[in-house]
């Protein structure tokens, strides 16, 4: 994809850049059919730091095409707890218009999660 991006929101706290523009879309399915199709991709990432030890990230896309549209969205939020120790917590979604057999349109997974810093 190409495109034009954005910083809407900068300060020392708060941080949202978005993007948009055209896109070319190849797909190989699992049975072996290829397809290249245009489209339109957008995104947005937001960053802001709520407090010195408290954090919340969002990084969005979303694809635009005839007969099937992507989303997906990653928010986490982090908290200090010691030194370089952080704790997280996310929340991922996934949405996907074309009809696959057996498959919900929106897939969603939440996480726990120890991060380290080196």
């Amino acid at each position: 994809s190409s495109g034009v991006g954005f910083t809407l929101v900068s300060t020392p706290d708060v941080k949202l850049n978005v993007q948009g523009g055209p896109a070319a879309r190849y797909t190989r399915t699992i049975d072996g059919e290829k397809e290249t199709s245009a489209a339109g991709r957008a995104s947005m990432s937001l960053r802001w730091k709520i407090a010195p030890t408290l954090s919340l990230s969002q990084d969005a896309a979303l694809y635009l095409e005839a007969g099937d549209t992507n989303a997906q969205s990653t928010t986490s939020l982090d908290t200090r707890l010691l030194g370089k120790l952080k704790a997280r917590f996310s929340y991922d979604a996934q949405y996907e218009d074309r009809d696959i057999i057996g498959k919900e349109p929106l897939d969603t997974i939440s996480r726990a999660t120890l991060v380290y810093s080196f």
